[in-house]
């Protein structure tokens, strides 16, 4: 009966405005139109949404996106990616004075308790917070609330900061298993009547009113067992989707670094820092579901965290609840099957992440293994809300005392103190004998190895790592020579700088921007070698090697370069081959020079630590890629 009002009221409403007839045979109005000729009141299906809608004869609708793109495409005359298209239905009056956008999103389950302990103030100011740049202001028009039937209708006047002014009414139906919104969006010049108000008013509730869910899908239907959102009624209105700015922050995403201090004060074996080191643990807490998931890019901090990625996310309590701080403790226990038959190792975890502030700040590990051997470790990880740099991961690497002041800067440069800390790096390691040493040949399992690739893909690097304690060597082959790397070095010049720094600083071209004071390495020396036509420069400086492990660890370019008194130089930037993957982009860009590489010593003994192929292992991939060398 509304409905129909308010069909009297646009018949007389648009008489007023001198409505034009439509012309049917514009090609505007043969994308597919519903309700165009023969025009009823009637119910039609909401796509997806187990959910109908009505519609007045005074209006016309599309209900699928192939249509919807049509249109747009007439509009903007040019190509729509129908990926960016949401809606499935669109309603117009037929003189198109309003428009409205249903959406159905089956996000689960939205909560909606907790909405009554946040004013519109509150929502407004996160509104406000989270907006644009380009958004002056955002002011309320219709403050939103929550009706008996689980409904939210609001709307909002947004200034922008040129001058335009628009207009968005809003409605949130929520169901069983997702949420519809309706949207009607306008231009205006903030001289609109109240009259004008009024009437988008009455329209977005007038049509939000008749939206029904199928029998055993409205919200009322909800079961126990049903999926529930991480979201709340709170974190739609205001657009958060609860992380960040927010005026209900239910989602949090946690970044825990793994330093080298944190694990040597754990007593975690010395042989397992590359392992973690410079790693950082990555959760997703959901305070609606009280569920903890690592969604860690590395597999192998799982093994810290107690949680085996997303699928094996744990429920937590909050314990030690204080007026700004809690934390998140979860426990979990694995069983691993030992290398020998019969013997089995069990961890058990009873973990914790502190907030303070509403933001991660710490995670507490209790690691308790026990099976055929006992141990027992105790971490603590410096957390924050956001994740950490390369060049902060770099120096997690390293063990420097004071890592948990590591902090970042707003302008995404490393931190003030980071150039103190690389300094203190090249200190470290006393014991290890700085400078050229002369290398073993007899690679064999005594040795693995990492490579990299120069960016032109005719020069690589090759990292040695023996087993036996032996000093770590680098060895850079230019592959048919290079007329710079040639001059810089084939003769040993101790007046020579060299650096070693992440590949974000370099700017092409530009040979300063290569050679930043802080990256120097000291006492750098080196020996030149020919080979036929290649060009090899090797060094076994403890320095050099140890920023390139770290380099290693965190999957990071680098450059190193080099600059002489006389005004040469040479600079190459080089990335891990950190799978067979990477390992066949050389192929497809060079071929020669994957040939080359499957001809080195170190590769034909030894066994590559990144991608874990042995030679014989790399001879089976270009057999079962037809690949000849």
């Amino acid at each position: 009966m509304k409905r129909l009002l308010l069909s009297f009221f646009l018949i007389f409403f648009f008489s007023i405005l001198n409505a034009v007839e439509i012309d049917l045979n514009d090609p505007y109005y043969k994308i597919g139109w519903k309700n165009l000729e023969n025009p009823e009141n009637t119910s039609i299906i909401i796509p997806d949404a187990n959910a109908s809608i009505e519609i007045i004869e005074t209006e016309i609708y599309l209900d699928s996106k192939e249509n919807i793109k049509k249109r747009l495409d007439l509009i903007r005359e040019q190509k729509t990616n129908i990926e960016d298209i949401y809606e499935k239905l669109i309603i117009f009056d037929r003189e198109e004075y309003y428009k409205v956008n249903v959406e159905y999103n089956d996000a689960g389950y939205i909560t909606a308790d907790r909405f009554k302990n946040f004013t519109s103030s509150n929502l407004l100011e996160t509104m406000n917070k989270r907006m644009s740049d380009s958004i002056s202001k955002v002011s309320w028009l219709i403050e939103p609330s929550l009706s008996e039937n689980n409904l939210s209708t609001f709307a909002y006047k947004i200034e922008w900061l040129d001058g335009d002014i628009t207009y968005e009414y809003k409605s949130l139906i929520l169901g069983r298993e997702g949420y519809i919104e309706l949207t009607i969006f306008l231009f205006g010049d903030g001289n609109e009547s109240e009259d004008f108000f009024n009437f988008y008013s009455d329209v977005i509730k007038e049509i939000t009113s008749t939206v029904k869910f199928n029998e055993t899908y409205s919200y009322s239907d909800y079961q126990q067992d049903d999926y529930v959102s991480s979201n709340t009624l709170t974190n739609l209105i205001d657009k958060s989707y609860g992380r960040g700015i927010a005026t209900d922050p239910t989602n949090h995403v946690a970044y825990c670094l793994i330093t080298t201090s944190d694990l040597k004060v754990s007593k975690i074996t010395e042989a397992d820092y590359p392992r973690f080191a410079g790693k950082v643990i990555n959760f997703f807490v959901s305070e609606i579901k009280q569920e903890i998931a690592d969604i860690s890019e590395d597999d192998e901090v799982n093994v810290l965290s107690g949680m085996y990625g997303p699928a094996d996310k744990q429920t937590f309590k909050k314990t030690e609840v204080y007026t700004n701080a809690y934390s998140a403790a979860y426990t979990n226990i694995i069983e691993l099957n030992g290398d020998k038959e019969g013997d089995k190792v069990k961890y058990e975890y009873k973990n914790k992440l502190q907030f303070e502030n509403g933001k991660p700040v710490r995670l507490f590990a209790y690691i308790d293994q026990t099976g055929f051997s006992i141990s027992k470790w105790t971490l603590k990880l410096n957390c924050r809300d956001y994740d950490y740099t390369a060049e902060e991961k770099l120096v997690a690497k390293k063990f420097i005392p004071n890592s948990n002041s590591l902090k970042r800067t707003t302008t995404g440069t490393p931190p003030p103190y980071f150039f103190e800390l690389a300094e203190k790096i090249k200190k470290l390691e006393a014991q290890g004998i700085v400078g050229t040493v002369e290398k073993s040949e007899n690679y064999g399992w005594l040795s693995k190895y990492s490579l990299f690739i120069e960016e032109d893909f005719d020069t690589v690097l090759l990292f040695e790592s023996p087993a036996v304690k032996k000093n770590k060597s680098v060895k850079i082959i230019s592959y048919g020579g290079y007329k710079p790397f040639n001059s810089v070095y084939s003769k040993y010049d101790n007046l020579a700088e060299t650096f070693v720094q992440p590949a974000t600083f370099k700017k092409d071209g530009d040979k300063e921007s290569y050679m930043k004071e802080a990256f120097k390495m000291k006492d750098f020396q080196w020996k030149f070698s020919l080979r036929d036509t290649d060009e090899i420069m090797e060094s076994s400086n403890v320095n050099y090697t140890n920023n390139i492990e770290a380099y290693i660890a965190s999957n990071t370019s680098f450059t190193v370069s080099t600059k002489k008194n006389n005004g040469s130089w040479y600079a190459g930037t080089f990335k891990l081959v950190n799978n067979i993957e990477d390992f066949h982009e050389i192929y497809k860009k060079n071929k020669s020079t994957y040939c080359s590489i499957l001809k080195e010593e170190l590769v034909k003994n030894s066994k590559n630590q990144n991608i874990q192929y042995n030679y014989s292992d790399f001879i089976d991939f270009n057999k079962r890629n037809n690949i000849n060398c």
